[in-house]
C-alpha cells in the first residue's frame, strides 16, 4: 500500500498510529486507495472537521469535539484511535 501511495512504509504506519499527521492531501489519498476502509478523520482526527466541513455527519464521522488527540506520552487517543493501523498493519 505505501509504495503504491509514494510513502515509505514507516511514514505510513507513524501516521495510521497516531504518531505523525498525514498531510491533507495524503489523507485523500489513502481513503481513496483503502476504499474508505480509513478514513480521512483516522489519519487527522484533531483537525479533520476544519479541513473537511462537508464530511460532518457523515455516516462513521466522529463528533468534532470527540476527535482523538494525544495523551502527556504522544500516544493517540480518542475515537478511531489506532483502529485504521489494523487494516493494514494485521
Amino acid at each position: 500500500m505505501a509504495a503504491k501511495l509514494g510513502m515509505s512504509e514507516q511514514y505510513l504506519y507513524q501516521c495510521l498510529t497516531g504518531r505523525k499527521a498525514m498531510s491533507p492531501l495524503e489523507a485523500v489519498k489513502v481513503e481513496v486507495a483503502s476504499d474508505r476502509a480509513v478514513r480521512r478523520w483516522h489519519l487527522r482526527p484533531d483537525d479533520w472537521h476544519l479541513i473537511w466541513p462537508e464530511l460532518i455527519g457523515t455516516e462513521g464521522a466522529p463528533l468534532p469535539f470527540q476527535s482523538g488527540g494525544s495523551d502527556s506520552a504522544g500516544k493517540a487517543t480518542g475515537a478511531g484511535a489506532g483502529e485504521p493501523a489494523a487494516l493494514f498493519l494485521s
